[in-house]
């Protein structure tokens, strides 16, 4: 009981913390927008890359909580394949955008060690499920 407790809490917060990092991911780049010269090009390429990030975590954080109440690898592989993804999309808000501020710099450091720690324990996961198919299809065999 107590582990399932703590994975809700876990996923409850790590949700508000994704809709407080969108809402102000979002407010920071209608305000650079706004305030710094922007070429049209770059400000609408990257505002609308962070609502492509909201759609690929929306699927990532279906696929894993998929994978972990049915334990199966498939989900849990699709899971960690969207967290690489939105790790690679952080990682150039972080170097690669055209001004980061330093707000950004912390929401975007926090996201993705919150992400570099899910994948670990998606991919641990991912391989738990793996063992326990096969050690399944062997008891079945004897």
């Amino acid at each position: 009981m107590w582990k399932h407790e703590n994975a809700r809490f876990h996923w409850v917060i790590r949700n508000r913390f994704y809709v407080f990092f969108f809402v102000a991911f979002q407010a920071t780049f209608l305000w650079k927008g706004y305030m710094l010269p922007y070429t049209q090009a770059a400000w609408y390429g990257e505002y609308f890359g962070v609502w492509i990030l909201s759609g690929v975590e929306v699927f990532r954080i279906y696929f894993a909580m998929r994978g972990n109440l049915t334990a199966t690898v498939f989900s849990m592989t699709m899971a960690n394949v969207f967290a690489v993804a939105t790790i690679l999309t952080h990682v150039f808000y972080l170097v690669w955008q055209t001004y980061v501020l330093r707000i950004e710099s912390i929401l975007l450091v926090v996201a993705l060690v919150c992400e570099g720690l899910e994948l670990v324990l998606g991919v641990f996961a991912a391989l738990s499920f793996n063992a326990a198919v096969k050690f399944h299809r062997r008891a079945a065999a004897d």
